[in-house]
């Protein structure tokens, strides 16, 4: 039996596992994560579920397009240098807004 192909907006057929396991490493850390972190802001745990709902799914619909929709296997070269400390700035970014929320409730708590 042949299980369903992936296919970019071209029809070409992509590779479903990355993006599948960028999607289900998502689902864990929001649900595993913020419940706990919203309680702590005092959001009520139905709340916190219906909005760590809404965020997982733009994080997957993001991922889609990123990763299935908009994707080229064709295109397949070594990313240059100067891009990929570009990108490097953006994680740290994020990283450093993580942290920085994380240890909001420290700071707000009484």
């Amino acid at each position: 039996m042949d299980r369903p192909r992936v296919r970019n907006r071209d029809g070409t057929p992509i590779d479903p596992v990355p993006p599948a396991i960028v999607i289900l490493i998502c689902f864990l850390t929001i649900y595993a994560w913020g419940p706990l972190y919203l309680r702590t802001l005092g959001v009520s745990l139905a709340e916190s579920v219906l909005l760590l709902t809404a965020v997982f799914l733009v994080v997957a619909v993001g991922t889609y397009y990123q990763m299935v929709w908009t994707a080229n296997p064709t295109c397949r070269r070594e990313i240059p240098p100067e891009k990929r400390v570009y990108l490097f700035r953006y994680a740290f970014l994020i990283c450093l807004g993580l942290v920085v929320l994380l240890a909001l409730p420290l700071v707000v708590s009484p």
